[in-house]
């Protein structure tokens, strides 16, 4: 301690600041002069050289004097005058080595230490902080007896903060006792340093806080901190980050979620509604009668007419309660003032004796058109009646109310919406009036779908956020179990309130939310709009990996806090971080590389899903190893002190069981927490049965017959998302769609539009009729009518309503009523003739001057073939420059009854297009209202294919690189691969359909795949030290690396990983909402089974048969500190475990 005593007196010296004296001792004041500068001799026989009073300039210090200052003092000495000399220096240097060993293991605590000792001692600008206030003569001249120094507070204070918990090893005491005398606080540090005694300072140093010397003070010295980062750095970039939300957007809408604004689907979309108008919007009812026990009946009655054409009238007169609009306002008009309501009312005569009449109308539609002048044929209002004698037994009958559809956000379509929500009102009490006639009832309308599905999305939010709890509460629960045992509960039941890591689970939880926050304020910054998707989904992702990582870093802390009790709590953290570091670096770059694949995807649903998923657990990881290291730090600093988790100000004193080994209730400082129970079975159990020969054998064999069973399971799994599954379970738009599929005899409208194909030209004429001679053999009218007749390929039915046959029709002159001008018949006296060989047809002006006759002409009994109701909105004719930029040739679709028929038929309309246009040259495209919902599955085979494997192959480069094998990277990739395709496999199984949902769980499962095995693979590659030592007596090479990793990490991908995850899926089992159930628990719960078991089971067999050649343990750094600390660790096997080699034989 005498070096000790030395160096504080210097120090001291170097310290004070006021002076009595200041003329006669240092009677300068400026940069660049010194106060004190070499020796002058010593006060006693036994005393420590006294420093001369020396008010002279700094001096430039030659070449090796100045390498000797920056090795002892830090690079910035570099180039600077000093008021010391060598001998000064070596004497600092000599007495620095003793508290270098005291504070040694605290680098923030020995950095201000040295700080203080070298700029006190050398500092050019020394006369500026220190005075000399008395002095003694001794032989060497007028040495130094009492000095004042100037010190900030703030350096004082950092100074005495990074020093105060630093730990001396030997004595189980603090440093603090040694060097600051038991300070409590910074001024009595200083006062210890400055006091001048026997065995300490050899002359007095005085700290003033304030001094009168003008031309004096403190000098400007940042203290260094123990975590020098500043963690409201981190917090402040959240809050900059999280401004975003300004700009949030959430896209509801359907058709901008699933179809990229880019695509085919999506232009033709656009110019469909640009030169057509917004196809309609309908709202329609199904009345059923099948509530009774004997089955279905008749639904059709006097009563049940008179009844329903009472509730037509009624929403005939409903109005709007934001607008008051009406259905007259709003509804489609094809033919002037008549609204579209196709209902059996129309056939419906009044009387009791309907049925005659009702029948003849539903043999020759056209006798009974209703006022907008369509017939209605009896599939479009009757269900079920296929294979009856008579359809007025028919079970079900459906009406529909056409409104037209308007630009999204414009005042008419909130029109529109306005008076929808009275309709559904109105309905919602005609089906409490069906049900007293005994009868049922189900509607939709435009509005209906998107209402459920955010009701869906509230009732999941409940359930999401429960599933959220209870990961933490078990994060929580078993963070704090893991540094005490039930014997120390035992003893000492208040060890609880101090062990108890909740707040950590608590942080871990705010961490997500930041990240969360963080990553949505992010994007939203950019203009990237988030999806219903992105809010139900990320938070689990982001939980579930951060919970993982935090009880990896945390049990791997425990580990070192039990090796290494001794080292500063700095040093312990950063152990733990270098070996958990990089897996969880491994994993966190592969999961946010395997997300942010998916922001190249046009989809975008998956797209934003993919940017805000890769930027929020880029971003959780990085507040895990910044934000949560901090909190962990802290958390053992409140640990050590007993100070009680959640309420830190309290100190629970009967818990000191690691800070003092004198209290009755405190264990001795080399008592360890035990294993657990699960730590001992895996050692003692499970990796030696594991590792078993045989046994290898058969878990190889399992696998690869489940790898197996999932390749042939591919080509069952089903494409599409019934709308049902996205519905609440008590929806009643479930019993609307289940009636459309069962009542509903005609399949959706289906335009094959023509683009920029001018048919005022006779060869564009031709290759689009097919009633006239000369027209082209594979016109696209041809082509519709002879893919009619194949229905069970093509999946239409209906005939072709062809424009341009209708219209020539309409000009033939024997058709008397149709076509007059001028009194005359149109064609009747021209040549050539009207004829069949299209020769005496129109063309240039003539067609168009004819055509818009053609288009304005109602459809009468005497003419039919009028073009108002029928082609009105079918033809954009542009005189001005004699063209026909767009038209569309109207059929349907068989009644479509599932997700396949959708697909097949929209596969089968793009072939038919195809094809047309390949035959004439023209620029054709099918277009129906449902066909941009199911675009996706055109590609959506290959694009699965294409990301699943582009995320496999950037996991194997990473893999590489951060594992350090070529092998051991392969392994890891091809277990992640045998993952995805086990978990496709059991889509088929448990009936789960790939669609964009079902995709980003493909994407979520490769990264949360990648989190299960990264740290047994790490753990393979870089062994511990310690453990592998006792791995040679029972295993060697591979398989002694395969049983250290599952010691070292086992337990903690187990209760960590698994177990989390587990917790936070089986709640979703309780979701009301089908799509959860189906595409998140299920697949979710795949994902856990399939991820644990490869990770846990097949991954270390793998390893321990082909993995990579592994790296000497990091962390191990030899010697005797390394011996001492592996023997503490396994100071923690029970004795009864035997090291002999018979126990793990095979």
């Amino acid at each position: 301690m005498a070096r000790i005593s030395y160096l504080v007196g210097a120090a001291a010296a170097l310290l004070a600041t006021r002076s009595a004296a200041d003329e006669l001792f240092t009677p300068k004041h400026e940069a660049g002069r010194c106060a004190l500068r070499g020796h002058c001799g010593k006060k006693g026989f036994f005393g420590k050289a006294l420093p001369c009073v020396d008010n002279g300039l700094a001096e430039t210090p030659d070449d090796d004097f100045a390498r000797e200052i920056e090795e002892l003092c830090g690079p910035k000495w570099k180039d600077t005058k000093v008021c010391c000399n060598s001998e000064q220096l070596n004497s600092l240097k000599n007495e620095l080595s003793t508290p270098n060993q005291i504070i040694g293991s605290c680098p923030a605590c020995k950095d201000n230490f040295y700080n203080l000792f070298c700029t006190f001692t050398c500092s050019p600008d020394q006369s500026l902080f220190v005075n000399v206030t008395r002095t003694q003569k001794l032989r060497g001249g007028i040495a130094v007896a009492e000095i004042d120094q100037l010190i900030t507070k703030e350096y004082g204070e950092g100074f005495y903060d990074s020093c105060k918990d630093v730990k001396f090893g030997p004595t189980n005491s603090k440093a603090i006792d040694f060097i600051g005398g038991s300070a409590s606080n910074y001024t009595e540090l200083l006062k210890f340093l400055g006091k001048e005694q026997a065995i300490g300072s050899p002359f007095q140093i005085n700290f003033p806080p304030k001094y009168s010397e003008p031309r004096m003070a403190p000098q400007e010295m940042k203290p260094k901190k123990c975590n020098d980062e500043d963690p409201n750095f981190r917090l402040i970039l959240v809050v900059v980050l999280s401004v975003g939300w300004i700009k949030f957007e959430l896209e509801k809408e359907p058709v901008r979620l699933w179809v990229s604004p880019d695509s085919p689907a999506a232009q033709e979309k656009a110019f469909f509604d640009e030169h057509f108008g917004p196809f309609y919007r309908a709202q329609k009812v199904f009345l059923v009668n099948d509530t009774s026990a004997s089955g279905t009946g008749p639904v059709l009655s006097y009563d049940t007419l008179t009844w329903w054409a009472d509730v037509e009238k009624d929403v005939r007169q409903l109005k709007g309660h934001d607008f008051g609009t009406s259905f007259q306002d709003v509804c489609f008009k094809p033919t002037g003032s008549a609204c579209v309501v196709q209902s059996p009312t129309i056939w419906f005569d009044d009387t009791e004796n309907w049925k005659p009449g009702f029948r003849q109308c539903a043999s020759s539609p056209v006798l009974c058109r209703p006022d907008f002048e369509q017939p209605i044929e009896p599939n479009m209002i009757l269900g079920g009646f296929e294979g009856l004698d008579d359809l007025t037994d028919t079970p079900a009958i459906t009406v529909t109310w056409v409104v037209n559809n308007f630009p999204e956000g414009s005042p008419a379509l909130a029109h529109a919406q306005d008076w929808e929500r009275a309709l559904k009102n109105r309905l919602l009490l005609a089906q409490d009036e069906a049900t007293a006639r005994g009868l049922r009832l189900s509607f939709s309308t435009e509005i209906s779908l998107e209402e459920e599905l955010n009701q869906s999305t509230n009732t999941d939010a409940t359930i999401v956020v429960i599933s959220y709890l209870v990961m933490f509460l078990y994060a929580s629960i078993a963070l704090g179990s893991s540094g005490m045992t039930i014997r120390e509960l035992m003893r000492n039941p208040s060890v609880a309130l101090v062990q108890s890591k909740f707040t950590l689970g608590l942080v871990g939880i705010l961490i997500v939310l930041m990240s969360i926050t963080s990553s949505i304020g992010l994007f939203s910054w950019a203009g990237i709009k988030a999806t219903l998707i992105i809010a139900e989904v990320i938070p689990f992702i982001v939980l579930a990996v951060g919970v993982d990582n935090i009880f990896l870093i945390v049990h791997e802390f425990d580990r070192v806090n039990q090796s290494n009790p001794d080292d500063m709590i700095e040093e312990r953290i950063a152990k733990a971080l270098g070996r958990m570091g990089p897996s969880i670096l491994f994993s966190a770059i592969t999961e946010t590389v395997s997300f942010a694949l998916g922001a190249f995807v046009g989809m975008p649903a998956v797209r934003n899903f993919a940017i805000y998923a890769a930027g929020a657990v880029f971003i959780n990881a990085l507040l895990q190893m910044t934000l949560f290291i901090s909190i962990l730090s802290y958390n053992q600093m409140r640990t050590e002190d007993a100070r009680a988790d959640c309420f830190p100000c309290i100190q629970v004193k009967a818990a000191r069981i690691h800070l003092s080994s004198n209290g009755n209730n405190g264990s001795l400082p080399f008592e360890v927490p035990e294993e657990s129970l699960l730590q001992q079975f895996i050692r003692k159990q499970y990796a030696p049965a594991l590792l078993g020969k045989k046994v290898k054998v058969v878990i190889v064999t399992i696998f690869f017959g489940f790898f197996a069973a999932g390749l042939a399971l591919l080509p069952y799994v089903k494409l599409g998302l019934d709308q049902r599954v996205a519905l609440p379970d008590n929806s009643y738009l479930i019993d609307y769609f289940n009636d459309m599929y069962k009542y509903l005899d005609v399949g959706p409208p289906v335009y094959f539009v023509t683009k920029g194909l001018n048919a005022t030209d006779r060869s564009h004429q031709q290759d689009i009729c097919s009633r006239f001679s000369t027209c082209e053999q594979l016109s696209l009218a041809t082509v519709l009518e002879q893919e009619r007749k194949r229905p069970e390929v093509s999946y239409i039915s209906s005939p072709t309503a062809s424009w341009i046959d209708d219209f020539f029709l309409w000009l033939k002159p024997e058709n008397e009523d149709c076509c007059n001008e001028n009194g005359k018949v149109c064609f009747a006296e021209r040549n050539p003739p009207w004829n069949i060989t299209l020769s005496g047809m129109p063309e240039g002006d003539e067609f168009i001057h004819y055509l818009e006759k053609f288009l304005s002409a109602p459809t009468t009994e005497d003419c039919p073939l009028g073009g108002r109701a029928s082609y009105s909105s079918a033809v954009v004719v542009d005189s001005k420059n004699v063209d026909v930029p767009a038209s569309h040739f109207r059929t349907a679709h068989e009644p479509l009854r599932s997700q396949d028929d959708f697909i097949n038929a929209y596969a089968a309309a793009r072939r038919i297009a195809r094809e047309v246009s390949a035959s004439t040259g023209a620029d054709i495209f099918p277009y129906s209202v449902f066909y941009i919902f199911f675009d996706q599955y055109a590609s959506i085979v290959k694009l699965t294919g294409t990301l699943l494997g582009s995320a496999l192959g950037i996991i194997y480069v990473v893999s590489c690189v951060l594992l350090g094998s070529v092998v051991t990277a392969l392994v890891v990739t091809i277990t992640v691969a045998m993952i995805i395709i086990d978990i496709i496999g059991a889509m088929a199984v448990f009936d789960v359909s790939l669609n964009a949902v079902s995709l980003v769980n493909l994407i979520i499962c490769v990264g949360i795949g990648v989190e299960f095995c990264a740290h047994i693979a790490r753990a393979f590659m870089f062994p511990s030290g310690s453990v592998m030592e006792r791995a040679k007596k029972r295993f060697r090479g591979r398989d002694a690396r395969a049983w250290t990793a599952l010691i070292n990490v086992g337990g903690s991908v187990f209760s960590g990983i698994t177990v989390t995850k587990l917790l936070g899926v089986c709640v979703l089992a309780f979701t009301r909402s089908k799509i959860f159930e189906i595409y998140y628990f299920r697949v979710w719960l795949a994902l856990v089974f399939f991820a644990a078991t490869h990770a846990l089971i097949f991954l270390p067999v793998a390893l321990s048969l082909v993995g990579g050649e592994g790296y000497a343990d990091p962390e191990s750094e030899g010697g005797l500190a390394e011996d001492l600390a592996s023997r503490r660790r396994r100071g923690l096997l029970p004795d009864e475990v035997s090291d002999s080699e018979d126990e793990y034989e095979d």
